[in-house]
């Protein structure tokens, strides 16, 4: 995969048995953008996936003017969004790898 690649995906999530879909929803209290599973996509299921090197991505979404970064909360043990940006920095939650 070049640097900086970035693709748009849907995130398919227990695929083993029944497929189900990741979907941000936007909310009306900002910054909270709420993540649900559900058994279909739709226009809120596809992420930008943006490759920072060969071992680091940054999964995105887009609401109007303002791109949240899927996070794992690993206090709460759950997938998250927050804000953030396209480098990766010390103590960086939203990096994959």
């Amino acid at each position: 995969i070049p640097l900086n690649f970035t693709f748009t995906s849907y995130i398919a999530v227990n695929s083993t048995s029944n497929v189900r879909y990741l979907s941000a929803l936007p909310s009306e209290e900002d910054p909270v953008t709420n993540l649900v599973v559900s058994n279909y996509f739709d226009s809120n299921s596809f992420f930008e996936v943006h490759f920072l090197d060969r071992n680091n991505c940054k999964i995105k979404n887009t609401e109007g003017e303002v791109t949240r970064y899927l996070t794992y909360d690993y206090i709460n043990s759950k997938l998250i969004m927050l804000t953030g940006s396209d480098i990766i920095s010390p103590n960086d939650l939203n990096t994959f790898q």
